[in-house]
């Protein structure tokens, strides 16, 4: 095809233009269009900016700078999230999953499962790892049966004093027949006669100077009789923080059953 010169403009094909400048050919300002260019024929290197940077905003991590055409990764970090970062009600529980939030993540866990310890003749039964303060206390769920053929004294200690004498207690049973108190300078908090159970709650705290105090509400019966049962125990001795609780039994391999320890908050 001839290309032929009208008033300094060449014109080729399709649209592009040359120019004439001072007796040099060449293209005009603007005479190569978008549609003109090969797909890929410009390289970065090509390029005045041939790369861009993606800075990892709050609670992010990654990003930094990448070739033009290529890639990089945005993550979320650890704790990275927080409510500033969330629009109201923007997580579901369909969201979390199973298992994924621990007590130690809810603000409010003023109730907490600690332990459970199902026993078979035992003597003695020991929850340790406790933080027993005057306003952290615990509740001991107990359901056991005297499984000998002798009463049992059911006492209650901190772990690290089980000298009796430590403690004073106060025992009230009540039925049809009437009503019986007992008590001592001892840490005896039910007594349980031969194949009987107990099942109650005790409410376990300490005073200002981290002395024990021990309360039970509960019920003893077989299948003769039932009565309701009050006990307290309180510790003379304090100083330490109680980490642990033991219940004991006066008679070897008595205590058969289930305990359940939950830590409250009053705070």
């Amino acid at each position: 095809m001839a290309i032929t010169k009208v008033v300094g403009v060449w014109p080729l094909p399709d649209g592009v233009t040359l120019e004439e400048v001072n007796g040099i050919l060449r293209i005009k300002d603007g005479g190569v269009t978008e549609s003109k260019i090969a797909d890929a024929a410009v390289s970065n290197a090509k390029l005045q900016n041939a790369s861009i940077t993606i800075n990892a905003g709050t609670g992010m991590t990654g990003g930094g700078t990448v070739s033009l055409g290529g890639s990089t990764t945005l993550g979320i970090a650890d704790g990275g999230i927080g409510t500033s970062q969330l629009a109201d009600s923007a997580v579901t529980a369909v969201k979390i999953a199973d298992g994924a939030v621990t007590n130690d993540k809810l603000a409010g866990k003023y109730v907490e499962l600690v332990d459970v310890q199902s026993v078979d003749g035992v003597t003695q039964v020991t929850f340790s790892g406790l933080s027993l303060q005057y306003n952290i206390f615990y509740m001991l769920y107990v359901r056991i049966i005297n499984d000998s053929t002798s009463t049992m004294n059911l006492s209650i200690y901190r772990g690290d004093d089980t000298t009796s004498t430590n403690y004073y207690s106060r025992r009230f049973t009540y039925n049809q027949s009437g009503t019986s108190y007992g008590g001592g300078n001892d840490a005896v908090i039910a007594t349980t006669p031969s194949y009987t159970h107990l099942n109650g709650i005790i409410w376990l705290t300490v005073d200002k100077g981290n002395g024990l105090r021990a309360f039970l509400n509960g019920v003893r019966d077989d299948p003769d009789y039932s009565d309701g049962i009050l006990g307290t125990v309180s510790g003379i001795t304090g100083g330490a923080p109680v980490t642990s609780i033991i219940v004991n039994s006066s008679v070897a391999n008595a205590i058969k059953g289930t305990f359940m320890l939950f830590k409250l908050r009053g705070e």
